[in-house]
Protein backbone atom coordinates (compact mmCIF):
# COMPACT_ATOMS: atom_id res chain seq x y z
CA UNK A 1 0.00 0.00 0.00
CA UNK A 2 1.72 3.43 -0.97
CA UNK A 3 -0.86 5.89 -1.47
CA UNK A 4 0.46 8.39 1.49
CA UNK A 5 3.90 7.60 -0.81
CA UNK A 6 4.28 10.32 -3.37
CA UNK A 7 7.51 8.17 -5.01
CA UNK A 8 4.98 4.89 -4.83
CA UNK A 9 8.10 2.72 -5.11
CA UNK A 10 7.68 1.44 -1.42
CA UNK A 11 4.71 1.05 0.93
CA UNK A 12 4.32 3.03 4.67
CA UNK A 13 5.90 0.59 6.09
CA UNK A 14 9.28 1.09 3.61
CA UNK A 15 8.90 4.92 4.51
CA UNK A 16 9.25 4.30 8.46
CA UNK A 17 12.12 1.69 7.54
CA UNK A 18 14.07 4.12 5.17
CA UNK A 19 12.92 7.45 7.78
CA UNK A 20 14.59 5.17 10.63
CA UNK A 21 17.62 4.34 8.62
CA UNK A 22 18.08 7.96 7.74
CA UNK A 23 17.66 9.27 11.42
CA UNK A 24 20.23 6.62 12.38
CA UNK A 25 22.63 7.85 9.85
CA UNK A 26 22.02 11.65 10.39
CA UNK A 27 20.64 12.21 13.10
CA UNK A 28 17.27 14.47 11.48
CA UNK A 29 14.80 13.47 8.74
CA UNK A 30 13.02 15.99 6.42
CA UNK A 31 9.79 15.21 4.53
CA UNK A 32 6.73 17.64 3.16
CA UNK A 33 3.29 17.11 3.16
CA UNK A 34 1.89 17.00 -0.65
CA UNK A 35 -1.28 17.44 -2.18
CA UNK A 36 -2.21 15.17 -5.57
CA UNK A 37 -5.43 16.37 -7.06
CA UNK A 38 -5.05 13.70 -9.75
CA UNK A 39 -8.24 11.40 -9.77
CA UNK A 40 -6.16 8.39 -9.75
CA UNK A 41 -5.16 8.56 -6.24
CA UNK A 42 -7.50 7.16 -3.61
CA UNK A 43 -6.04 9.90 -0.81
CA UNK A 44 -4.83 13.22 -1.62
CA UNK A 45 -1.98 13.66 0.83
CA UNK A 46 1.40 12.49 0.10
CA UNK A 47 4.43 11.99 1.40
CA UNK A 48 7.46 13.09 0.13
CA UNK A 49 10.90 12.15 1.27
CA UNK A 50 13.53 14.85 1.06
CA UNK A 51 17.27 14.08 1.27
CA UNK A 52 18.48 16.36 4.24
CA UNK A 53 21.62 17.65 2.49
CA UNK A 54 19.51 19.50 0.38
CA UNK A 55 18.03 21.79 3.17
CA UNK A 56 20.93 24.82 3.05
CA UNK A 57 21.09 28.54 3.10
CA UNK A 58 20.86 30.00 -0.50
CA UNK A 59 24.17 31.32 -1.59
CA UNK A 60 22.68 34.90 -1.52
CA UNK A 61 21.21 34.60 1.93
CA UNK A 62 24.35 33.31 3.40
CA UNK A 63 24.74 36.10 6.45
CA UNK A 64 21.15 36.41 6.97
CA UNK A 65 20.53 36.30 10.69
CA UNK A 66 17.20 34.74 10.40
CA UNK A 67 18.64 31.66 8.41
CA UNK A 68 19.97 28.70 10.17
CA UNK A 69 21.85 25.76 7.80
CA UNK A 70 18.62 26.39 5.30
CA UNK A 71 15.82 26.95 8.55
CA UNK A 72 14.15 30.47 8.76
CA UNK A 73 13.36 30.99 11.94
CA UNK A 74 10.91 33.31 13.71
CA UNK A 75 11.44 36.06 16.52
CA UNK A 76 10.93 33.19 19.08
CA UNK A 77 13.01 30.29 16.92
CA UNK A 78 9.98 28.77 15.81
CA UNK A 79 10.56 27.68 11.63
CA UNK A 80 8.77 29.88 9.72
CA UNK A 81 9.92 28.32 6.07
CA UNK A 82 12.22 25.63 4.77
CA UNK A 83 15.13 26.66 1.57
CA UNK A 84 15.55 23.60 -0.11
CA UNK A 85 17.72 23.03 -2.75
CA UNK A 86 16.50 21.76 -6.24
CA UNK A 87 19.00 19.14 -7.12
CA UNK A 88 21.44 17.10 -4.30
CA UNK A 89 24.94 19.13 -4.10
CA UNK A 90 26.59 15.71 -5.34
CA UNK A 91 24.13 15.49 -8.11
CA UNK A 92 26.96 16.16 -11.50
CA UNK A 93 24.64 13.99 -13.82
CA UNK A 94 23.94 17.46 -15.62
CA UNK A 95 27.27 19.00 -14.91
CA UNK A 96 28.50 22.16 -12.90
CA UNK A 97 26.29 24.04 -15.44
CA UNK A 98 23.05 22.74 -14.22
CA UNK A 99 21.11 25.13 -13.18
CA UNK A 100 19.15 23.48 -10.31
CA UNK A 101 22.28 22.67 -8.32
CA UNK A 102 22.58 26.80 -7.67
CA UNK A 103 18.68 27.47 -6.89
CA UNK A 104 16.47 26.39 -3.79
CA UNK A 105 12.83 26.57 -3.07
CA UNK A 106 11.45 28.11 -0.32
CA UNK A 107 9.05 26.27 1.17
CA UNK A 108 6.64 27.61 4.10
CA UNK A 109 6.54 25.39 7.33
CA UNK A 110 3.09 25.98 7.45
CA UNK A 111 -0.11 27.09 5.48
CA UNK A 112 -1.85 30.61 6.72
CA UNK A 113 -4.81 28.24 8.16
CA UNK A 114 -2.05 26.41 10.12
CA UNK A 115 -1.83 22.61 7.81
CA UNK A 116 1.74 21.87 8.14
CA UNK A 117 3.70 21.56 4.98
CA UNK A 118 7.33 20.85 6.13
CA UNK A 119 8.56 17.66 8.63
CA UNK A 120 11.59 18.21 10.76
CA UNK A 121 11.83 15.47 12.60
CA UNK A 122 15.13 15.64 15.04
CA UNK A 123 16.47 15.20 18.49
CA UNK A 124 16.76 18.40 20.32
CA UNK A 125 19.91 18.99 22.38
CA UNK A 126 20.32 22.19 22.75
CA UNK A 127 17.85 25.03 23.17
CA UNK A 128 19.08 27.03 19.94
CA UNK A 129 19.53 23.77 17.91
CA UNK A 130 18.70 24.11 14.30
CA UNK A 131 19.65 21.11 13.20
CA UNK A 132 19.88 16.87 13.96
CA UNK A 133 23.09 15.28 14.81
CA UNK A 134 23.79 12.21 14.39
CA UNK A 135 24.55 9.48 17.19
CA UNK A 136 27.60 8.10 15.08
CA UNK A 137 29.09 11.10 15.33
CA UNK A 138 30.55 10.84 18.56
CA UNK A 139 31.73 7.15 17.24
CA UNK A 140 33.65 8.03 14.20
CA UNK A 141 36.35 9.07 15.85
CA UNK A 142 36.62 5.79 17.85
CA UNK A 143 36.06 3.87 14.52
CA UNK A 144 38.93 5.29 12.46
CA UNK A 145 41.29 5.05 15.13
CA UNK A 146 40.04 1.02 15.36
CA UNK A 147 40.91 0.33 11.96
CA UNK A 148 44.14 2.08 12.10
CA UNK A 149 44.29 -0.39 15.20
CA UNK A 150 43.63 -3.59 13.66
CA UNK A 151 46.01 -2.68 10.76
CA UNK A 152 48.71 -2.09 13.18
CA UNK A 153 48.03 -5.29 15.44
CA UNK A 154 47.93 -7.45 11.96
CA UNK A 155 51.59 -5.76 10.72
CA UNK A 156 52.51 -6.72 14.44
CA UNK A 157 51.75 -10.03 14.45
CA UNK A 158 53.49 -10.95 11.04
CA UNK A 159 56.49 -9.72 12.34
CA UNK A 160 56.43 -11.35 15.62
CA UNK A 161 55.75 -14.66 13.84
CA UNK A 162 59.22 -14.59 12.23
CA UNK A 163 63.27 -14.55 13.82
CA UNK A 164 66.42 -13.93 12.62
CA UNK A 165 69.47 -15.79 13.39
CA UNK A 166 73.13 -14.04 13.75
CA UNK A 167 76.74 -15.70 14.09
CA UNK A 168 79.14 -13.65 16.22
CA UNK A 169 82.92 -15.17 15.49
CA UNK A 170 86.25 -14.07 15.66
CA UNK A 171 87.26 -15.13 12.65
CA UNK A 172 87.27 -13.91 9.55
CA UNK A 173 85.11 -13.79 7.20
CA UNK A 174 86.69 -16.76 5.26
CA UNK A 175 86.70 -18.95 8.16
CA UNK A 176 83.16 -18.00 8.95
CA UNK A 177 82.22 -19.49 5.33
CA UNK A 178 84.20 -22.35 5.87
CA UNK A 179 82.70 -23.37 8.74
CA UNK A 180 79.03 -22.78 7.01
CA UNK A 181 80.18 -25.66 4.73
CA UNK A 182 81.40 -23.68 1.97
CA UNK A 183 84.91 -23.33 0.24
CA UNK A 184 87.27 -24.41 3.06
CA UNK A 185 89.96 -21.55 3.50
CA UNK A 186 93.74 -22.05 4.58
CA UNK A 187 93.06 -20.26 7.76
CA UNK A 188 90.80 -23.11 9.22
CA UNK A 189 93.09 -25.93 8.60
CA UNK A 190 94.42 -25.82 12.02
CA UNK A 191 90.90 -26.20 12.99
CA UNK A 192 90.05 -29.42 10.90
CA UNK A 193 90.74 -32.54 12.95
CA UNK A 194 88.63 -30.57 16.00
CA UNK A 195 85.40 -30.19 13.54
CA UNK A 196 85.48 -33.50 12.40
CA UNK A 197 85.37 -34.56 16.43
CA UNK A 198 82.28 -32.45 16.71
CA UNK A 199 81.07 -33.76 13.76
CA UNK A 200 80.75 -37.09 15.16
CA UNK A 201 79.40 -36.47 18.08
CA UNK A 202 76.88 -33.93 16.97
CA UNK A 203 75.87 -36.28 13.49
CA UNK A 204 73.31 -38.15 15.92
CA UNK A 205 71.68 -35.68 18.36
CA UNK A 206 68.24 -34.88 17.31
CA UNK A 207 68.21 -31.90 19.47
CA UNK A 208 70.61 -29.76 17.16
CA UNK A 209 67.58 -28.98 15.01
CA UNK A 210 64.98 -25.73 14.83
CA UNK A 211 61.84 -26.82 12.87
CA UNK A 212 64.29 -29.29 11.28
CA UNK A 213 66.80 -27.53 10.35
CA UNK A 214 70.50 -28.53 11.31
CA UNK A 215 72.16 -26.04 13.67
CA UNK A 216 76.05 -25.66 12.65
CA UNK A 217 78.58 -26.63 15.31
CA UNK A 218 81.62 -23.64 15.06
CA UNK A 219 84.79 -23.49 16.84
CA UNK A 220 85.54 -21.78 19.82
CA UNK A 221 84.75 -18.07 19.96
CA UNK A 222 81.81 -18.51 17.92
CA UNK A 223 77.78 -17.92 18.70
CA UNK A 224 74.93 -18.11 16.68
CA UNK A 225 72.00 -15.87 18.32
CA UNK A 226 68.17 -16.54 17.39
CA UNK A 227 66.36 -13.19 17.77
CA UNK A 228 62.79 -12.50 17.46
CA UNK A 229 62.47 -9.05 15.40
CA UNK A 230 58.90 -8.24 17.30
CA UNK A 231 59.70 -8.51 20.61
CA UNK A 232 60.32 -5.06 22.05
CA UNK A 233 58.88 -3.79 18.44
CA UNK A 234 56.61 -0.39 18.79
CA UNK A 235 54.72 0.80 15.17
CA UNK A 236 53.08 3.38 15.03
CA UNK A 237 50.00 3.46 12.60
CA UNK A 238 50.32 5.83 9.86
CA UNK A 239 47.35 8.34 9.29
Amino acid sequence: MHFFVAQQIYTVTGLERLAVGVDLAGGEVLASAEWDRSSSRVYRTMIQMIDTDRLSTPWDKIGDRGIRAGVERGYYGQPLAYHIRNEHPSNLSQGLMSPDLYKWRRVRARKPWGRQMILHMYEQNRPDQTRGISAMTSALTELKMMQRFRQTELERAVIAATYAASIETELPTEGIYASMGGDEDVSSQWATSFMETVAAYSGGAKNMHINGARIPVFWPGTKLNVQNPGAGVHLSPVA
